[in-house]
C-alpha cells in the first residue's frame, strides 16, 4: 500500500509539472502514433513529456490512448510505475504477470485519489473497466487490453520512464495466447 501512495504522489508531481510546463508545448502536444507491432485500432497521443529533475535520466509522460471499437493491444509492459485511468467507454483488461491495484469508480465518479480503497487484481482474469476506473502498476506488469464496446474507449496514462525508453514493450511470446477481438 505504501508503494501505491508513493505512486499517487509521483503522479501528482507529474500532473503539476505538465501543467506548469504547458501541455501545448511545441513538439509535445498531440503527437499521435498508432500502436506498432502488437495492436490494432489503437492510437496513442503524447499529451506531455519532459525530463524529471527529481529522477535524473527519467522522463515524466502523460498519454491519451484511444481504443476504437474492436481495437486491442497484445501483451506488453510499460517501463516504470504507471497510473492507467479509463476516462470514457468500457475496456477489457487482462493482467498476465505482476501485481496491479484496481480502484473502481464510485457512482461513475473516479475514486482514484484513495488507492488504498482498491483491490489486488488476479492474474489471468479479464475484467471490464468502466469510465472512472483506475489501475496502478509497476514495470513488472504484463497486460493486454481490448475494446469490445461500440464506442471509443479513452485511457489517460501517466508514467515515469527512462528518457529513451519506449512507452510499450510487446511480449510476442504471449501474443498467441490472446484471443482475437
Amino acid at each position: 500500500m505504501r508503494r501505491f501512495a508513493i505512486l499517487i504522489s509521483t503522479v501528482g508531481i507529474v500532473l503539476i509539472g505538465l501543467l506548469a510546463g504547458g501541455l501545448a508545448s511545441t513538439g509535445q502536444a498531440q503527437q499521435s502514433t498508432p500502436t506498432a507491432g502488437g495492436g490494432t485500432g489503437v492510437t496513442t497521443e503524447v499529451l506531455g513529456r519532459f525530463p524529471s529533475e527529481l529522477a535524473p535520466g527519467q522522463a515524466l509522460a502523460l498519454l491519451r490512448i484511444t481504443f476504437a471499437p474492436g481495437g486491442s493491444v497484445a501483451p506488453h509492459t510499460h517501463p516504470g510505475e504507471t497510473v492507467f485511468h479509463l476516462a470514457s467507454g468500457t475496456l477489457q483488461f487482462t493482467l498476465h504477470e505482476g501485481e496491479a491495484q484496481l480502484v473502481r469508480a464510485v457512482d461513475g465518479a473516479p475514486a482514484a485519489a484513495t488507492p488504498t480503497a482498491g483491490e489486488a487484481m488476479t492474474i489471468g482474469e479479464e475484467i471490464t473497466l468502466n469510465a472512472g476506473d483506475t489501475i496502478y502498476y509497476d514495470a513488472a506488469v504484463v497486460q493486454s487490453e481490448r475494446n469490445d464496446g461500440s464506442e471509443d474507449a479513452v485511457v489517460l496514462a501517466s508514467n515515469l520512464r527512462g528518457v529513451d525508453e519506449p512507452a510499450r514493450q510487446f511480449h510476442e511470446d504471449m501474443a498467441a495466447s490472446i484471443p482475437a477481438a
